[in-house]
């Protein structure tokens, strides 16, 4: 049965956290959830306001992405970790696929 891990790594003290999920979709969306949770949190209200307007950051970090396909996440995702890199680079992002045997 085939897996999707998604790391989120702390460079700074090396703290990893995984979670596991059934479908690629929900791996993209996780994701994407960890850096637009990092880049609201990390900085002013209003900063982020802006950069969403002037069409800065790659999307709203409210967006419901749920109707998205699996293709347009991978993209999405890809715009989010490159911004994450501009933004701060404390953090590694990572979706790796497995297999899990019963």
């Amino acid at each position: 049965m085939n897996i999707w891990v998604v790391r989120e790594t702390y460079l700074y003290d090396n703290d990893t956290y995984l979670t596991t999920h059934l479908t690629e979709k929900g791996a993209l969306l996780r994701a994407i959830d960890c850096v637009r949770e990092h880049v609201e949190n990390n900085h002013d209200e209003d900063e982020v306001k802006e950069w969403i307007e002037d069409g800065t950051m790659p999307g709203d970090p409210c967006e419901d992405l749920m109707g998205y396909s699996r293709e347009q996440l991978q993209g999405l995702i890809q715009k989010w970790w490159d911004y994450s890199d501009i933004m701060n680079d404390t953090l590694q992002y990572e979706i790796h696929q497995t297999v899990v045997a019963a």
